[in-house]
């Protein structure tokens, strides 16, 4: 398993746990720091979790919610987004836009697609600018 792929898979399997909104997420990781932390974490700390409800504690715990299925196509889709050349930004990172940690439902995890098209266009700059020097 690739170290991306160690690295975000609990972060893409809390995400994936029905009833496990971005409100929730952010105070499960508040809390906790990682969802390593939070799939350890004891019964009365996860259920002492402010909107935290028997459903969604249950869900959490329930060793379906991380089967191999499940896992294999988080993984596939970490391996994707890696594999286009897309990097993954956790909330619990130092990267991770200020602005968003100001917002009452902030994404666990994001892909920062500007940087990736500001890279492409500075590439298509330089080609362009290559071309209009060719015809010179």
């Amino acid at each position: 398993m690739s170290q991306t792929i160690q690295q975000y898979l609990p972060w893409f399997i809390l995400k994936n746990i029905p009833g496990v909104g971005n409100i929730l997420y952010r105070r499960l990781i508040q809390k906790f720091g990682s969802p390593e932390n939070v799939f350890t974490a004891s019964d009365h700390d996860i259920m002492a979790i402010k909107g935290m409800g028997e459903k969604v504690f249950c869900a959490i715990r329930n060793p379906a919610s991380r089967n191999s299925a499940v896992i294999n196509e988080l993984k596939d889709e970490i391996r994707h987004i890696e594999q286009s050349g897309f990097r993954i930004i956790t909330m619990a990172e130092d990267n991770y836009p200020c602005l968003l940690q100001h917002i009452p439902d902030p994404p666990p995890h994001i892909l920062p697609i500007l940087e990736h098209l500001t890279i492409h266009c500075h590439l298509l700059q330089l080609l362009d600018h290559d071309r209009l020097h060719l015809t010179d």
